[in-house]
């Protein structure tokens, strides 16, 4: 097994685990691009790929042009607090209006790329009554190259995304707004990952 040196120094347990979790997200990200990178020059034709969670880590914007991004969780607030209660008691089947998403001038590390954009929307896939008012809500991204025809896709997309989330994804903790195809490779790569235990192991020999 590789074992990547973060290169932090110190005895700090919590500052080193930080820098652990940066290095793996890294690591991670970079990998998601090159096989992002590698779907779009092998599939010619007009086809999207889902990507589990958003797209804003991203930064080839070639690739992103055919991809979609899921995020399940979420943590900010984009409109008045009237607009976001309106999104929050949507109805099963519905979406709500298109908005453009972007990260904060700035906050981009790599300050050639500037602010990156994307174009979103909330999609309601699944209601239960008397329950968390995220219950089977999803946040789908799209590049900012469809904002001219951003209802129209979001239409389109929302469609296909609300065939993904049957059958239902259990037991995984958030399967009220997770697709079926992704739980699926969740699951595959679970399979093939050593346990702690053995990662554990093989650090000691």
């Amino acid at each position: 097994m590789e074992v990547i040196d973060t290169e932090t120094t110190g005895g700090d347990y919590y500052k080193l685990k930080t820098a652990a979790l940066r290095k793996a997200k890294d690591l991670r990200l970079a990998t998601e691009e090159k096989l992002i990178a590698k779907w779009r020059r092998e599939n010619t034709s007009d086809d999207f790929l889902i990507v589990d969670g958003t797209l804003m880590n991203l930064r080839d914007e070639e690739s992103i042009k055919r991809c979609v991004g899921v995020s399940k969780s979420f943590g900010s607030r984009y409109f008045d607090i009237a607009s976001h209660n309106r999104m929050m008691r949507m109805p099963e089947f519905d979406r709500s209006w298109t908005f453009r998403f972007h990260d904060p001038e700035g906050e981009s590390s790599d300050q050639r790329m500037g602010s990156r954009e994307r174009v979103s929307w909330y999609l309601r896939l699944r209601v239960r009554p008397n329950t968390d008012p995220e219950f089977g809500l999803v946040r789908v991204e799209i590049s900012k190259h469809y904002i001219e025809n951003a209802a129209e896709y979001a239409d389109r997309f929302s469609q296909s995304l609300i065939s993904e989330r049957l059958p239902t994804s259990y037991p995984a903790p958030r399967w009220h707004n997770h697709l079926f195809p992704i739980c699926g490779c969740e699951s595959y790569l679970r399979s093939i990952i050593p346990s702690i235990r053995t990662i554990n192991a093989s650090m000691k020999g």
